[in-house]
């Protein structure tokens, strides 16, 4: 993935926000920015 093609990842949009939010990722995506 470049810097110009991005991909939605997680969509929590059909979720009610109570709480901090807690984002599952697959293993090889531990971080986004470099």
């Amino acid at each position: 993935m470049d810097r110009r093609d991005w991909v939605r990842v997680i969509d929590h949009s059909k979720y009610l926000c109570r709480s901090r939010q807690t984002l599952y990722f697959d293993e090889n995506l531990h971080y986004i920015n470099k």
